[in-house]
């Protein structure tokens, strides 16, 4: 209040920086988006799954910086990525066999249940 009813709207202004200097420059940012979309297996790593450790060795590897688990996943989401989860499913499973199945046995054993259901009004 005091700084207000001597400086009026002025004096309400920050007096320096916001913050720290960020320590990933414009460029490291491109780079580290870059080596993102290369995934994985680019830098060695077996599977194609992204985890916030995997990327905080690739920001080292790039810039020799190091961060934090969760200063990685605010680098991470700046950058526009999400967190993702990827779709489990076995190597046998098979399409058409599925598919025939919800066409075919599920309505079935569906009107099987209906008829057998004790209770009024529940299919």
């Amino acid at each position: 209040v005091e700084r207000y009813q001597q400086h009026g709207l002025k004096g309400l202004k920050t007096q320096g920086t916001p913050g720290p200097k960020p320590q990933l420059t414009d460029n490291d940012r491109r780079k580290l988006k870059a080596a993102i979309l290369k995934g994985p297996e680019a830098f060695g790593y077996h599977t194609g799954i992204w985890t916030l450790q995997r990327i905080s060795a690739v920001i080292r590897t790039l810039t020799k910086t190091t961060f934090q688990t969760t200063q990685t996943w605010r680098i991470v989401t700046t950058l526009g990525f999400s967190c993702q989860k990827p779709e489990a499913r076995a190597k046998e499973r098979n399409e058409v066999k599925i598919r025939n199945w919800k066409r075919k046995t599920f309505p079935r054993l569906k009107k099987m249940g209906a008829e057998t259901s004790v209770f009024t009004g529940f299919s």
